[in-house]
């Protein structure tokens, strides 16, 4: 018998397992009876631990997946960049400007919520709490004119701004405090990839 390990939900069994393209979908049976469908991407962040074989199944998914990200980021780049270079060569100029892809931290925000627990949508078919939490902290974005990615490095500072007590303890009890919850949620989000990063710099 396969289990797994949901911070939220506790030990969980695996009743099947079913592989779509490049991705493994589990559905589990919790000692309390839900079940849930996990994806490969429930395991990235730490919330859902498996070991032995179903480990092992896991994380040669997840090396795939990453693995043809990297090659399609590549592909974007290199598209990008040969689009850019012969734009300005027809304007005469020199390309300075850096490729990104956009919207990965926003993602991998939303699949850490979804790994947590959190619902996409809600039982009437609306929108749940992770689009809520996404648009929470894009709305947090606009207010201080900051990317995902500079939002990442000054989260902590953000948060005690926005928290009880802060400067814009208003806004961020907006919604019910939706505001405020989503800043905590994306800090823990950004603690458990700082984890990751030192786990995989040890071996």
């Amino acid at each position: 018998m396969q289990t797994i390990q949901h911070k939220t939900h506790g030990k969980g069994e695996v009743i099947s397992k079913e592989v779509k393209g490049n991705d493994i979908y589990i559905m589990v049976r919790f000692d309390s009876g839900k079940e849930m469908q996990l994806a490969s991407d429930s395991f990235k962040f730490g919330v859902v631990t498996a070991e032995g074989d179903l480990k092992d199944e896991i994380d040669a998914v997840i090396a795939a997946k990453k693995a043809e990200i990297e090659a399609s980021k590549d592909a974007v780049r290199v598209t990008s960049v040969a689009a850019s270079v012969h734009s300005s060569s027809r304007r005469g100029r020199t390309p300075t400007r850096k490729v990104t892809v956009k919207g990965s931290l926003q993602d991998q925000y939303e699949l850490y919520l979804e790994a947590a627990g959190y619902p996409v949508v809600g039982r009437t078919g609306k929108d749940s709490t992770v689009p809520a939490y996404a648009y929470a902290v894009e709305q947090v974005l606009k207010e201080e004119n900051l990317t995902w990615a500079e939002l990442k490095k000054n989260i902590a500072q953000i948060v005690t701004k926005y928290d009880v007590g802060g400067a814009c303890e208003d806004f961020g009890a907006k919604s019910n405090r939706t505001v405020i919850n989503a800043l905590k949620r994306f800090a823990e989000f950004v603690e458990s990839t700082k984890s990751i990063v030192k786990v995989g710099a040890q071996r």
